[in-house]
């Protein structure tokens, strides 16, 4: 996937040309990404999410635009122009789902405005809360369409490169990570909406060996930590850690710690994650060289929807959902997370998990 510097709407706006409809803009960088592969077309393909937003344009009617693209564009019999149109479409369908956040921010803004107005401070904060947890109801509702239409055309790639082997390796492994992101981009829409619930989604709990699951979550960090100029150090241990988990809610429970820590670490720092056993527990530890935790932050810090005043100024964007959803996943896991640290000098959060009896897996 192309990755981006989270640009504002603005921004996007003036990525194209004039007052050009999202439909004749799609079907321009469509032809443009068809004939030439440009990672630049396909960024500003990523960027008319925003447009698509602003605009008020559902999923499907993008599918649709999509649609009427690719006949003007695409000539039949086409296979890389097939492939080329399908990854497109990927691209901005999951911008669109990641995009639709910003959007759901302004919204909570708006509606916390107009609580102050109306209604006396504990009504307000009462309402506010309200306010959040439908807000992710109709994130996840939101999410559904363009996630389920983009596994549809990666599945449709995957089966048309397993029947033309002319076609490049390299393409047919693309499309596999697709589909990995797409269904993990699934599983995070599932969790979205048990939190709108204040519920934790189902888990199906087997002995694992949790060094896959921090190996993994690393692996799907490092691409944000190269782009703002981090480091990630992964240490493991020479002998095998088994817990009692769900491989998805390990790999919620660490992606978001590391999420938080690559976001609130400035360029040039160094996140180092380890694995270790102490007596009977395994301890997945993620220390960074970021903002730190004040006070208050340390006593609220795995609260839903609570941003550090520090956090909101270096990032002005998130839910303050992450930390949240990886505390009450890992309490299903019968494990804690802890978090230590001081303002400016990096934190250290701490996933403590009972051993499990080593099983092969």
């Amino acid at each position: 996937m192309v990755k981006s510097r989270d640009p504002t709407v603005e921004e996007a706006r003036t990525m194209d040309q004039g007052d050009e409809s999202p439909g004749a803009a799609y079907m321009r960088i469509l032809k443009e990404f068809c004939s030439t592969g440009s990672e630049d077309a396909l960024y500003r393909a990523s960027l008319l999410s925003h447009e698509f937003i602003a605009a008020g344009i559902p999923p499907d009617e993008i599918v649709g635009l999509h649609t009427t693209a690719v006949q003007e564009v695409v000539k039949p019999y086409d296979p890389r122009g097939l492939v080329a149109s399908q990854q497109m479409l990927l691209e901005v369908m999951i911008a669109y789902g990641v995009r639709y956040s910003e959007y759901a921010e302004f919204r909570l803004a708006e509606a916390k405005k107009q609580a102050e107005a109306e209604h006396s401070r504990a009504d307000e904060a009462t309402r506010a809360e309200q306010a959040r947890l439908e807000l992710l109801a109709v994130i996840g509702h939101e999410l559904a369409t363009p996630l389920t239409v983009a596994r549809g055309n990666v599945s449709a790639i995957r089966r048309f490169l397993a029947d033309n082997h002319q076609l490049s390796h390299d393409v047919s492994t693309r499309a596999v990570d697709a589909e990995v992101a797409i269904e993990r981009l699934l599983n995070l829409r599932e969790e979205l909406m048990a939190a709108s619930r204040n519920e934790v989604r189902s888990l199906e709990l087997a002995p694992l060996n949790v060094q896959n699951a921090v190996t993994r979550a690393v692996k799907w960090a490092e691409p944000s930590a190269q782009e703002k100029g981090l480091r990630i150090v992964l240490e493991s241990p020479e002998e095998r850690c088994h817990v009692v988990g769900d491989p998805d809610a390990l790999q919620s429970i660490f992606g978001n710690i590391l999420s938080n820590a690559v976001r609130y670490t400035p360029s040039g720092g160094t996140i180092t994650v380890r694995t270790k056993v102490i007596d009977s527990q395994v301890l997945v530890e993620i220390q960074d060289t970021g903002i730190g935790l004040s006070r208050e932050a340390k006593e609220r810090l795995f609260q839903r929807f609570y941003r550090a005043e520090e956090a909101r100024q270096m990032a002005s964007w998130g839910l303050g959902l992450g930390l949240a959803i990886a505390s009450e996943l890992a309490q299903s896991l019968g494990a804690t997370v802890s978090a230590e640290g001081e303002p400016g000098s990096g934190c250290t959060f701490t996933v403590s998990f009972p051993l499990a009896v080593d099983t092969q897996e």
